[in-house]
């Protein structure tokens, strides 16, 4: 793949809503482009002109790109559906980070049980929010949601097998067996331990892991799609 046309096509689509129709016409015109530019490559081109000629011969494409463009309509509710979003996350996050306060504050006491418990409760209230959030959207925004993430971030994407590709599985299955795997370690030490009071430091260090992971992941596929 040709760096040049990659970085054409995303300047195309910035700003676009990256909804299904958005990515499968994002990639048509990205196969399109590159199929051309090879064949002009054939003719005994040199790269500069046969990116030239590939270029001209796509054509005006605003129009194609108007037709994956949400209305208004959907934007509003885009919009609404994203603040939504925003505050179910903080409010999940906070009772993250408040959960291991309450039980320190209970061990401090002696309440150990008790402590473990509010933590486990929190907890669990602050999944079911998440996990609420993403089964409450809007059929006709979920598109502009679940599939933002095929263009670079897949952290919040959920995958389905009918069109997305192995590697996007694989990253999803991945991303799932890391965080059961962190949580398996975080009971473990706890129950073992009783180090309830700094064990949860383990979904800290977890996340900061994950992150480095996703990096390199993003870092190896650009450096992939270049060399194409």
């Amino acid at each position: 793949m040709n760096g040049k046309i990659k970085n054409y096509v995303d300047l195309l689509f910035e700003g676009v809503p990256r909804s299904q129709k958005a990515v499968e016409l994002r990639n048509e015109i990205l196969s399109n482009l590159n199929d051309k530019f090879e064949a002009f490559l054939k003719e005994g081109k040199t790269e500069h002109e046969a990116y030239g000629f590939a270029i001209a011969e796509l054509g005006e494409v605003d129009e194609l790109i108007k037709t994956v463009l949400p209305n208004k309509e959907i934007i509003e509710k885009i919009d609404k559906e994203r603040k939504r979003r925003g505050l179910i996350t903080a409010f999940s996050i906070g009772a993250y980070i408040c959960a291991p306060a309450v039980l320190i504050f209970l061990s401090a006491f002696g309440y150990d049980t008790a402590g473990v418990v509010a933590l486990l409760t929190i907890s669990a209230v602050a999944t079911s929010a998440l996990v609420y959030s993403g089964m409450s959207t809007p059929t006709e925004v979920i598109p502009y949601f679940k599939n933002s993430a095929k263009f670079r971030d897949k952290s919040d994407y959920v995958p389905n097998k009918d069109d997305v590709s192995n590697k996007d599985y694989f990253f999803y299955s991945l991303q799932k067996f890391y965080w059961l795997l962190i949580t398996v370690i975080y009971l473990a030490v706890s129950f073992l331990t009783h180090a309830w009071h700094i064990s949860w430091l383990i979904f800290m260090s977890g996340a900061a892991i994950w992150q480095g992971i996703k990096l390199i992941i993003i870092f190896f596929n650009d450096k992939k799609e270049n060399i194409r």
